[in-house]
C-alpha cells in the first residue's frame, strides 16, 4: 500500500504532537486568522477508515500491489484554509524551509526543514490499480478527511495507543532533556 498522508480524528493529537509544540493549545489551531504557506502546496490525503477497507480488499481477494491510495481532489494551500476558515498568506517555501530549521535549532518545536520538504516534494498519486483491482473507492474525499482531523484538533481528541496518546507538556520536557529532538540530523 502507497497511502497518501492519512488522517483521521482519533489521529489529532498524535499529529499534532509532531507539528506543534505541546506549550501551543492544539485546540488554537482552528481558530488561526492566517495561513502562512506556499501557494503550490499540493498533498494527496486519504482517511485512515479507507486505507483500511483497501487493505481489507487486498486480503480478501488475495490481491498483489502496489496500489496507491488517495482521496480527490488532492488538498492545496486554498482548501486547508478553507476548512481552517483563514486567510492565505504567500511564503515562499524557501523561506518557510528556512523558519522552520532556524526554530527547530533553537528547540522551538520538534520537525526539522526536512518535513516541510517533504510536504512540498510528495507526488500526486494515481489510484486507478486500486479503483480497478479491488474495487475500492474512498468513502471520505480529501476536504472531508481534513475537516475530521480538524474536528478532532478541535476537541483535542486522542487514542489509546502510544502513538496517538495526549499531547503532554511533561512529557514534552522529559523527553526534551532526556532523549532530544524527535528529528535528528547527522552530520557527515
Amino acid at each position: 500500500m502507497r497511502p497518501g498522508f492519512i488522517l483521521q480524528r482519533v489521529a489529532a493529537s498524535g499529529l499534532m504532537r509532531y507539528g506543534l509544540p505541546e506549550y501551543i493549545p492544539m485546540q488554537l489551531i482552528p481558530w488561526l486568522p492566517l495561513l502562512p504557506l506556499d501557494r503550490r502546496l499540493c498533498i494527496p490525503l486519504v482517511h485512515a477508515d479507507d486505507v483500511a477497507e483497501a487493505i481489507s480488499r487486498v486480503i480478501e481477494k488475495r490481491a498483489a500491489g502496489p496500489f496507491n491510495l488517495a482521496a480527490e481532489p488532492p488538498i492545496g494551500r486554498d482548501d486547508v484554509a478553507a476548512a481552517l476558515g483563514a486567510r492565505t498568506v504567500h511564503i515562499p517555501s524557501d523561506v518557510l524551509g528556512a523558519l522552520v530549521d532556524l526554530s527547530w535549532r533553537a528547540r522551538l518545536q520538534h520537525i526539522d526543514r526536512g518535513w516541510l520538504d517533504l510536504a512540498f516534494t510528495v507526488p500526486l498519486l494515481d489510484c486507478s490499480q486500486a479503483r480497478g483491482e479491488l474495487g475500492w473507492d474512498p468513502k471520505w474525499s480529501s476536504t472531508d478527511a481534513l475537516a475530521d482531523l480538524l474536528d478532532g484538533v478541535a476537541h483535542r481528541i486522542h487514542g489509546g495507543s502510544p502513538p496517538l496518546r495526549r499531547r503532554s507538556m511533561l512529557d514534552l520536557l522529559r523527553r526534551d532533556v532526556t532523549e532530544g529532538l524527535i528529528s535528528s540530523r547527522r552530520l557527515p
